[in-house]
């Protein structure tokens, strides 16, 4: 097989010194080759397999605790809004109806008579609507369970545990 002999196909020595000057990557595997490339990457090529292998674990560890804090959370937290309704609003009748005596709180000024007593009226809808804050709200704080378990280093995990501990005792 014959190569071209050509003045502009074959580099000239000029050439060859600002290849060597500008792109030395390119010159160090045009003259070594592709295998002393690929050995000298070789550790840094099982350490960032390593690196995903456990960010991967972790990561469906995440998953898991995301399904675990919507199983879980979501019927806990729903119970003890359910459970904790009915307190608030008579909680609230309670002190709206306490202000509307003493003339305190939103029956301070005549004008404002009106809207108080629909407030004591809509009272019930705002605790409905706690309620259903709180079962909605029980999803996003599963999933912030999830992303908290995946952003923890595992590698100073342990220390920090570890610290933690040592500063209680």
């Amino acid at each position: 097989m014959e190569y071209c002999k050509c003045t502009s196909c074959s580099p000239s020595s000029s050439q060859t010194f600002l290849g060597v000057i500008f792109c030395p990557l390119v010159c160090l595997v045009m003259a070594i080759g592709n295998s002393a490339i690929i050995h000298g990457l070789w550790p840094i090529h099982c350490i960032w397999t390593y690196y995903r292998v456990v960010r991967l674990r972790y990561l469906l560890g995440a998953i898991v605790v995301v399904i675990l804090g919507i199983i879980i959370g979501m019927p806990v937290i729903s119970f003890v809004a359910i459970f904790k309704g009915p307190y608030m609003l008579f909680k609230g009748w309670k002190r709206l109806f306490h202000d509307l005596i003493g003339c305190e709180g939103p029956f301070l000024e005549t004008i404002c008579v009106p809207f108080a007593a629909l407030a004591i009226v809509l009272w019930p809808l705002a605790v409905v609507g706690r309620v259903l804050a709180s079962a909605l709200a029980s999803f996003v704080f599963g999933g912030y369970g999830g992303f908290i378990t995946y952003q923890v280093n595992p590698f100073t995990s342990f220390k920090s545990i570890d610290t933690i501990v040592t500063n209680l005792l």
